[in-house]
């Protein structure tokens, strides 16, 4: 299951404007090519939030819903710079604070707002306990 829709998206940019950056025949909108940017928007946040949830995300958190949105909307403006003039300050702006959160968010500073399972799979250094030394300086004194 994606994090975002097209509704999503049709939420934050106009019909032309999606048309625009998914398809060479303006007014129609490309559905895959708004599939695959979700999807590349999805990856991005499963590459960062696997740190402390399990992945996929379900049920999707509003939270990330939004940053699936905001990145997918900057993966279609990056694909389509030069036909509509460049990368929108805002989009830019908006994806940067996107990925800000997703590094917060694996870090633990931010919560999705969901538990993560019990043993998840945070790489603290605490989290590891290892088995007592067979060999030690003691056990080899003499070889």
């Amino acid at each position: 299951m994606a994090y975002s829709t097209q509704t999503d998206l049709l939420r934050v940019v106009s019909e032309i404007e999606l048309s625009q950056l998914t398809s060479e025949i303006d007014g129609e909108i490309a559905t895959d090519v708004v599939d695959g940017a979700i999807a590349d928007a999805d990856a991005d946040i499963d590459g960062y939030v696997a740190v402390r949830y399990e992945v996929p995300l379900s049920p999707v958190p509003k939270m990330v819903q939004r940053i699936s949105t905001t990145i997918a909307l900057y993966h279609l403006y990056s694909r389509r710079q030069n036909r509509i003039g460049g990368m929108s300050e805002v989009v830019q702006k908006n994806y940067d604070n996107a990925i800000k959160t997703l590094k917060d968010v694996s870090k633990g500073s931010v919560s999705l707002g969901v538990d993560p399972p019990p043993g998840n799979t945070s790489t603290s250094v605490d989290d590891f306990e290892a088995d007592e030394r067979d060999y030690t300086k003691d056990s080899m004194k003499g070889f």
